[in-house]
């Protein structure tokens, strides 16, 4: 944080605030952004700062999410996420314990991941990838018993990023709103969870009631599941047209601090 310090001891006077997450003293990555709001346009232009400031907040609650993955009338997975302030932690495991898949990423004020790691495992065999948004591309590599191989993907306009957790849905669907749209159609970076290989596919996602709690999202040609949403923009249940299920069976709000 100390690279900011300066900055917000002379901005306090004119009554600005910055936002700040993901600093590697805090979450052990190497990753720090502020936004800033409010105060003297004159001053924010001299540090070379926006002059407008859409006051953005973090779209999803936050806390620990457990989702209960059911496939054929069984119990799939389990899967939990904790989402905090620039951070989001999450980990898919397999009812017999085999399989693993789990996320750990850095995220702007508005949702978007900026930084994300992530990790396969199945009995012995173990698989690594790291990835980081830079301009308009996802760069990074992924690592396995064979060898690192390096991978770069062109990030669609909105910079979604799917890693295969039901929160980075939360969070797409979010930033839909937060942007007033009902729909959205664009490039969705998407992380396979078994090669953790990066790919832009061409998705829909689409509200289908007048609240905006009921949503549609259209993967690939033939591909669509319904996702229902709380009033506070939790999904509760994803519902794919196979008949398998993503069900929310536990929130625990983060303490305040």
């Amino acid at each position: 944080m100390a690279r900011f310090n300066g900055l917000i001891e002379m901005l306090t006077p004119y009554k600005t605030r910055i936002l700040q997450f993901g600093y590697k003293n805090l979450f052990g990555v190497n990753c720090e952004i502020g936004i800033v709001y409010g105060g003297s346009t004159a001053l924010a232009a001299r540090h070379g700062l926006p002059r407008k400031w859409p006051k953005l907040a973090m779209p999803i609650p936050y806390g620990t999410y457990r989702y209960e993955i059911w496939r054929a009338g069984a119990l799939a997975a389990v899967e939990e996420a904790v989402v905090a302030l620039g951070q989001l932690r999450g980990e898919r495991r397999s009812s017999t314990g085999a399989n693993l898949h789990a996320v750990e990423a850095t995220l702007a004020a508005d949702g978007a991941i900026m930084r994300i790691g992530l990790r396969y495992q199945r009995g012995m065999f173990k698989r690594d990838a790291v990835y980081e948004a830079v301009d308009d591309t996802l760069r990074g590599s992924v690592s396995a018993m064979a060898g690192r191989n390096e991978v770069i993907v062109k990030l669609g306009r909105f910079r979604e990023l799917d890693a295969d957790l039901v929160v980075c849905r939360a969070l797409i669907i979010a930033r839909t709103r937060a942007r007033g749209q009902r729909r959205f159609t664009g490039r969705v970076t998407v992380i396979d969870p078994n090669t953790l290989v990066a790919a832009s596919y061409k998705q829909t996602y689409s509200q289908i009631d007048d609240v905006g709690m009921r949503w549609r999202r259209e993967a690939r040609m033939g591909e669509s599941e319904t996702i229902e949403l709380d009033a506070d923009g939790r999904i509760v249940r994803i519902r794919d047209e196979w008949g398998s299920e993503a069900r929310l069976a536990e929130f625990a709000p983060a303490k305040p601090k």
